[in-house]
């Protein structure tokens, strides 16, 4: 995927975020501005099992261990290939330790949506086999595939990874951005769905419990 793809996937998820709250109120955030500004350089060095203070006030987000297997779980693709756990091994540093507001920012966002599009790439893998969300999609096809078909996704990975049904916005939003990607020429419809699966498995909406 090259970087105009990726780079507009990023702006999509972030669209998508909006309407959720990143404030705390009168909660007291578990690390200090000049602390979470280490953020990258703490999460390198945590051990795998680490697990944060249950005592703190958080996003309530998913938190750096939890990422990969929130969305291998809210995508049903059952386990993450080599390549996808690869990409979050080298992604975490970059991901929030224990979800609290001061960790959640755009480098975050970034490693989770580059996540994200590898467990999407595990999803349309095994969705090519057996369809299961992209329904009445000819894989082989060389043209967009119809509306229905990328309303029926839209959908299906809204309820399951959502825990809801997209509004008319989100919805609007995301197929104007799909045809707007994937206008012109010979279109691989995996191409379409990734940036499709991508876009949503990576908002905040994906991440908040």
């Amino acid at each position: 995927m090259n970087n105009r793809i990726s780079q507009a996937i990023f702006l999509i998820a972030l669209s998508l975020a909006i309407g959720i709250s990143l404030g705390q109120g009168c909660s007291r955030p578990y690390q200090s501005s000049s602390e979470s500004a280490s953020i990258v350089d703490v999460a390198s060095t945590l051990p795998v099992d680490y697990v944060p203070d249950p005592n703190a006030e958080t996003l309530s987000v998913v938190y750096n261990k939890q990422v990969l297997d929130h969305l291998v779980s809210c995508s049903g693709i059952g386990m993450a290939s080599d390549a996808t756990q690869s990409t979050w091994a080298a992604k975490r540093g970059a991901i929030s330790i224990d979800g609290t507001v001061l960790t959640v920012t755009a480098p975050m966002l970034m490693a989770v949506t580059t996540i994200s599009g590898d467990v999407c790439r595990d999803l349309i893998d095994q969705e090519k086999v057996s369809p299961r969300l992209f329904n009445n999609v000819n894989w082989s096809a060389t043209s967009l595939p119809a509306d229905g078909a990328l309303y029926d996704a839209v959908r299906g990975l809204a309820l399951s990874c959502w825990q809801r049904q997209e509004d008319d916005l989100e919805r609007q939003t995301i197929m104007d951005a799909v045809k707007s990607e994937f206008s012109a020429g010979a279109i691989d419809p995996s191409d379409a769905f990734l940036f499709l699966c991508t876009s949503m498995l990576g908002s905040l909406d994906t991440l908040t419990l």
